[in-house]
């Protein structure tokens, strides 16, 4: 059984947080009781402005209300590049002339209540890690800020931290900032929906009321990227009113049915709702078509972009969501790895089954197949039969029998549009 177990390398530059010897600015964070967060300004450009304001004012009365309170002050010795490479807010302050030659600081503005999140935030792109956050309200407010300053790797390690059984005592604006999120580490969109489904029932004990509050939510779900199960269920369901649910589930439908990159794209493009985003899912999303007659058959579709196929070199392997044929729990394993020989790096394809303590046995005849140039229609690659009584898998280490440089090349023939289209046809023949 091939399996695989590369975790990546994990930095960690906690010995420079706060250090002066490591850190080329100063990050100066002003403390209010109101206000948003900001993008760093001058210490300089806000006196210059209190002056001015101060200059036009006239009469005790309108001096007092340009100068509130000052904030309370917090210094940090900061590394630019390390912030940079975490946030697209912190990259876009240090690269877009913010920061004039001269100066070594910049200011951020945050309200009292933020403050702790936003600290155990910077400390965290410093060592990938919020050891210190211990409860899931803390947990909740780092991801807020995280969500703020565009910290996707916080937001990431946060969604994985939450356990599920108390995500039912999240705020309104909590499910929301969760499901607004395209980088959640979620198997599948499944997986929200449930979560989702079990918040509003445990805050929401009137049908009505939970109705009018998943209808407030739909359009942060993504129904697209539901399995067709899952989209089934909420067809014989009272999640939503029937006319609300048929237009969501028919509206998924379509654009899963929808093979068009172009046409794909337009759709996303004209919904002013995310549900047709993809989030970074930890399993790669499918489309699936079943027959019952004349003998139970399942056809599965996967695509990969040219990025995800180059990010499973030179030993990597994703994996695809489950599907279900028999009775039992199947997924796809697109992977690189070398010959029996050991000598070249290959694309390949596997079918496991998932299916844990059953004593039930199922014999399946697949076929692998992909989609090739000039034509892009579907040409079988390798084809077998095999008995799945436990978890197994069976595949081909080289599915469509070309060395790797062929496979990834600018001039392959496998990718149309940078997209490998992949397709299994199972079928289970008594």
């Amino acid at each position: 059984m091939d399996s695989n177990s590369d975790r990546g390398f994990v930095f960690c530059f906690g010995f420079a947080f706060n250090n002066v010897q490591f850190s080329d600015h100063l990050l100066r964070i002003e403390i209010t009781n109101g206000g948003e967060i900001t993008n760093g300004d001058s210490v300089q450009d806000r006196k210059r402005r209190r002056r001015d304001v101060n200059t036009s004012a006239v009469g005790g009365e309108n001096e007092k209300e340009c100068n509130p309170p000052a904030p309370r002050v917090t210094d940090l010795h900061i590394s630019s590049p390390i912030l940079a490479a975490q946030s697209p807010f912190f990259y876009k302050l240090f690269s877009n002339g913010m920061i004039e030659s001269e100066q070594n600081h910049v200011t951020l503005r945050i309200e009292a209540s933020e403050e702790a999140a936003v600290m155990e935030l910077l400390k965290f792109m410093y060592t990938n890690s919020l050891s210190s956050v211990t409860d899931v309200p803390a947990l909740f407010r780092v991801l807020m800020a995280a969500d703020k300053f565009e910290v996707a790797s916080c937001m990431q390690y946060c969604t994985r931290s939450f356990p599920p059984e108390e995500l039912t005592a999240l705020p309104l604006v909590g499910i929301m900032t969760l499901l607004m999120s395209n980088d959640l580490m979620i198997t599948s969109e499944d997986i929200v929906y449930e979560v989702v489904l079990k918040w509003a029932k445990a805050n929401y004990s009137v049908l009505e009321e939970r109705q009018g509050i998943l209808n407030h939510l739909a359009p942060y779900i993504r129904f697209p990227y539901m399995t067709c199960p899952r989209l089934k269920k909420i067809l014989t369901s009272d999640d939503f009113e029937p006319s609300v649910a048929h237009k969501l589930v028919f509206e998924a439908l379509f654009f899963k049915a929808e093979t068009s990159l172009a046409h794909r794209a337009a759709i996303k493009a004209d919904s002013l709702g995310r549900r047709f985003i993809e989030r970074s899912y930890t399993c790669r999303p499918i489309k699936t078509v079943e027959f019952e007659v004349p003998h139970r058959q399942c056809i599965v579709y996967l695509d990969l972009t040219r990025t995800e196929c180059n990010a499973l070199y030179p030993s990597n392997r994703i994996f695809s969501q489950k599907f279900h044929l028999g009775g039992k729990e199947f997924l796809l394993s697109p992977c690189c790895n070398k010959d029996q020989q050991n000598r070249f790096h290959h694309f390949g394809l596997f079918l496991w089954s998932q299916e844990k303590g059953s004593s039930v046995s199922v014999t399946v005849n697949y076929e692998f197949s992909s989609r090739w140039k000039p034509t892009q229609e579907f040409a079988i690659s390798r084809k077998g039969k095999y008995k799945f009584t436990g978890v197994q898998s069976i595949g081909f280490r080289d599915v469509l029998g070309a060395p790797w440089a062929t496979f990834i090349g600018e001039d392959s023939p496998y990718f149309i549009n940078d997209l490998l289209h992949l397709r299994a046809q199972l079928s289970i023949r008594l």
